[in-house]
Order: C-alpha cells, then structure tokens, then sequence
C-alpha cells in the first residue's frame, strides 16, 4: 500500500501536520511500502526534518490558494505518476471536492476525506462543492463528533480521536519549577495560559480584555500567549492599550509548549469554534484545570479538569480567572491519565485506529479486485 496524506493547508506548523508525524510515526507500517506529504512553498525546514524522522516522503507543490489550477494538474500528476492507492485529505470545507477532483484518473480508488473543525471559511463555495465532495470520496473520518456532522450531515463516517503522547504532556514538578523560574514567576503569582494560533476563532481579543478584567481582583495573575499569526500584533497593541503589557508575555511559537503547560496554573480556550483542539487534551493529560468556551465540543471534556463558559459572558470568565489557585497536579494527572487512555486518546492508540482503517481499505479493494 502506498498512502499520501495531507492537509488542504499543506506541511504548516499547525495541528494537523504533528498528527501526522506522530501517528505515522508510531504507526505499524508493516504492508506500508510508502507514506508521502505535501507541503507548499516556504515550508519551514524543521517541520520537513520532522516529517523526515517519521519516514514521510515531502512533496512541493504550488500552492493551493494562490495558484489553485496549478496545484490541480501537479496533485493530478503526482498522484498519478506515484500510484497512491490510498489519498488521505484533512480539511474542513466542501473545497476538499477541488482534491477529489484532481485524483479522477489517476487509479487512487481509496479516497479518504478526513474532517478537522466544525465550521469553514467558504460558505458559498462550501455548498456548492460539498455534493461533489461527497460523491467522490470513498471514505469518511472525522477528529471528533461534531467535526464529522458538520463536514457529512447524516452519512455515516468513522471518528478517530487526536491522540497525544502522555509521557511528553505528563506533569512534572521539576519542570514546573525550573519553567516558572524561568518565566519569572514567584510562588504567590498564578500563571494564566493560552495555547493556538492567532487568528478570529481563536477570540484573543475577548482572552485579553477577560484577563483585564480578571487582573483587576487578583494583581498576582499573569498571562501568557504561545503562538502566533495575523492578528498577534492586535493583540500586542490591545495589551497596550488596556496597561497590562507588563502582565501578559507573548512567548510566540514554541517547541516547548509541554514544559509551559507544566509552569501554568490556568489555561484559557474562548474559542468561538473548533473543530477538535487537542490543546484541551494536552493540558489534561498534564493535570491542568482550563476554561473553554461553549462553542468549543463537549467531547474534549474528558475529565472534570475542563469548565465550559459562553465566550461572550465577560464576567463569568473574569470572576473564574480571578479566583483560580493550583491544584494537585501530580494526582489530576495521573487521574486524567487514565480516563483518557480509556477514552482513547493515547497517541498509540490513535495510530493503531488509524492503521485498522488503512487494512479495511486495503482489504475492501482487494475483495472488490478479485474475481467473483
């Protein structure tokens, strides 16, 4: 079986791309001759490093925003000219038809459509492409419940959860201890935390003027901000404006968000959607109360370590943030541990589902194959 595997957004630094490495990167690829990716122009080299310790073959392409009828005939001929008998497409819109499409002809009978979020940024191209979209894939998977129902509407498909590493997330109070020292926190400050991109969804606006708020009744809290994009310098600026740029870090894009999430006490998510944000199940496995928002899907909330609030209840979210205090890591992670291997969210067990699927294809198109 030869497999590519790819997201519509190319190799970023993103969710998608550490799935991928991870779970292929555990997975047992006996029968698996060949697992590719692609990624567009300016793909940083550590993520093509990281994708080539897993053994993922990187191809470039054009882009597919930018040049999109150039990025159909290149997918076209790799797909063809490399014989994948199976394309694996992580996406979030009815768009992905423009992939499908690109495969006709090529002899990739296996299809896999593979839904990441519960809303896109195509509304009308959406409903226009989503009935070819789903006349064209063969198979379909989705990262959570609802991220499948807003992607397929009623046709069935097949959920395979975003597993983490435990042993990388788990607690550590030396780690705690050093990072916080690092951070320059002492022992009375209670440490405020938000990991994701900066973009609309993620609602930093709302984060910032919430943890204001919040500052206002406890002076001992700070805030910090892993990640980047677009609208960080909005956020910057809006820190700025509110006199609290002394109180909020903005640590950027890290490798070392496992060690953060260790020093916090906190963690912040007001999204105003997700798909399936497996930062919620980072910090449980790590034993880390979080607040999230209601638009965020109930699924992530493993363990009673995860609080839901509406986003737009200013407040409630303040009043929460003001009177957080550290709990017993040590035991909430080990507890957590626990109710999320059984749930299913140890990254081994993620790859090993996601091997099942790849042998039910292969299977199916063996038997489809011979004769009757």
């Amino acid at each position: 079986m030869k497999v590519l595997v790819f997201s519509t957004n190319g190799a970023i630094r993103d969710g998608i791309t550490s799935w991928t490495i991870q779970n292929f990167g555990l997975m047992d690829r006996d029968g698996i001759e060949a697992v590719d990716t692609i990624a567009f122009d300016g793909v940083p080299d550590s993520i093509l490093e990281q994708l080539n310790a897993a053994q993922i073959r990187t191809h470039i392409l054009p882009s597919r925003r930018r040049r999109p009828i150039a990025y159909m005939h290149s997918l076209h001929r790799l797909v063809r000219q490399n014989k994948y008998d199976v394309v694996h497409i992580n996406g979030n819109s009815g768009t992905v038809a423009i992939d499908l499409i690109s495969c006709l002809g090529t002899g990739a009978r296996a299809r896999i459509v593979h839904s990441r979020n519960t809303q896109g940024r195509y509304g009308t191209l959406d409903k226009l492409l989503s009935p070819v979209m789903q006349n064209l894939c063969t198979d379909r998977v989705a990262c959570g419940r609802d991220a499948g129902h807003w992607l397929f509407g009623t046709r069935t498909f097949t959920v395979i959860p975003n597993g983490r590493d435990f042993g990388e997330y788990s607690y550590n109070s030396e780690t705690r201890r050093l990072v916080r020292c690092e951070l320059g926190l002492s022992e009375e400050n209670v440490a405020v935390g938000h990991v994701g991109n900066f973009n609309e969804a993620k609602n930093h606006k709302f984060l910032i003027e919430t943890f204001a708020l919040a500052l206002g009744r406890n002076p001992d809290l700070r805030l910090f901000l892993v990640g980047d994009g677009a609208l960080r310098t909005d956020a910057e600026a809006q820190a700025r404006a509110l006199g609290i740029e002394q109180e909020v870090v903005f640590l950027g894009r890290s490798a070392r968000v496992p060690e953060f999430i260790n020093a916090l006490d906190i963690a912040l998510l007001p999204s105003l959607y997700e798909g399936f944000p497996n930062v919620v199940i980072e910090w449980q496995i790590s034993g880390l109360p979080s607040l999230v928002s209601t638009a965020v899907t109930d699924e992530c909330a493993v363990t009673g370590l995860v609080e839901a609030i509406p986003a737009g209840d200013l407040y409630a979210w303040a009043e929460r943030i003001a009177c957080a205090v550290p709990v017993d890591r040590t035991s909430a992670s080990r507890d957590a541990q626990q109710l999320l291997q059984a749930a299913g969210y140890e990254a081994r067990e993620g790859a090993a589902r996601l091997r099942v699927l790849y042998s039910a294809i292969a299977l199916r198109e063996e038997l489809a194959a011979s004769p009757s």
